[in-house]
């Protein structure tokens, strides 16, 4: 592997990041917008029912553009094109826009996120950290599981992105 061709796949990878980051601006928008209800009732997770299902489709069809966008137009690789949509995919649903989505207000991540809480990745980290680590948590996501459920999907786009890489 040359060095120009590293380059160029770890910039799809930290495009792949940086979706993740407009994603969050997008929520900021959204949130803004009215549409969906006052602000405080969106960040706590109360908007218009079907919403959901509508910004969840977005963002896929967004991670999908990505990915496909690097196989079309860079190299026909299948497992490097995965690992671009894997990045975005797994970074959103293990909370990092979830953070961004407050540090980009500039407002610290509340202490508890209820609204999270049956939530499958982020919710199962509060529900496994919690019970050994009371001095933390008192149950349910708070700010402390979400930045670990965030570290943990980051360790796994570090680790898929690197194996994605190695295989040809």
């Amino acid at each position: 592997m040359n060095n120009i061709y590293l380059k160029k796949y770890y910039v799809a990878i930290a495009a792949a990041v940086a979706l993740v980051a407009l994603i969050a601006v997008f929520d900021i928008y959204s949130m803004n917008s009215g549409v969906f209800g006052t602000p405080e009732q969106y960040t706590n997770g109360q908007f218009l029912p079907g919403w959901g299902s509508v910004f969840h489709n977005i963002v896929l069809a967004g991670m999908i553009l990505l990915a496909l966008s690097y196989y079309l137009f860079y190299k026909q690789d299948k497992s490097e094109s995965f690992a671009v949509f894997l990045t975005a995919h797994t970074l959103w649903i293990w909370g990092l826009a979830d953070v961004l989505y407050f540090w980009f207000q500039g407002k610290a991540v509340p202490a508890t996120l209820p609204w999270l809480n049956n939530h499958t990745y982020i919710g199962g980290v509060a529900n496994t950290l919690c019970p050994k680590l009371s001095t933390f948590c008192t149950g349910g996501v708070t700010d402390f599981t979400l930045i670990i459920s965030v570290l943990v999907g980051g360790a796994i786009v570090f680790v898929s992105a690197y194996i994605l890489e190695k295989i040809n």
